[in-house]
């Protein structure tokens, strides 16, 4: 490139239009263009590249977007589980309303929904333990 050449970003219509503005003188675009470049100046759109090059911290840099980036996938992994964990629970509390085609009307009659809660308790402890230990894993990942 040539040093004695400057860049400049304004065209030599929006000069022209903000030498009117600023000075109430009216003058032609191609009269500024002429004195730009009589002036060595030239027109350039500004960049809009990043800088290229290296950075010496960019292995670090990289090492903890992955280690973040391996964090929110287990938070999302446990969540998903918490989320189907309490689903299941709260199929399990429901009582059993529509059991026809299951059990016969003589054993419906029989056996009382308390029963069927009891029935459940034990997966019903299980299941609450499961979510007792997904929330601890969450609380310390987050």
């Amino acid at each position: 490139m040539d040093s004695t050449i400057f860049w400049i970003h304004l065209k030599p219509k929006e000069i022209a239009k903000k030498f009117e503005q600023e000075c109430h003188i009216v003058v032609s675009h191609g009269m500024v263009k002429r004195q730009l470049l009589a002036l060595n100046y030239r027109y350039r759109k500004l960049s809009k590249q990043l800088p290229n090059g290296q950075y010496q911290n960019r292995d670090n840099q990289l090492n903890v977007i992955f280690a973040l980036v391996a964090v929110m996938v287990q938070l999302d992994r446990l969540t998903a589980q918490r989320a189907r964990l309490v689903k299941v629970i709260k199929m399990l509390q429901t009582p059993l309303t529509d059991s026809e085609g299951f059990i016969d009307k003589a054993d419906h009659k029989a056996t009382a929904p308390a029963a069927w809660q009891q029935a459940c308790k034990a997966s019903l402890k299980a299941l609450k333990a499961d979510l007792k230990s997904a929330d601890k894993a969450i609380t310390e990942l987050a």
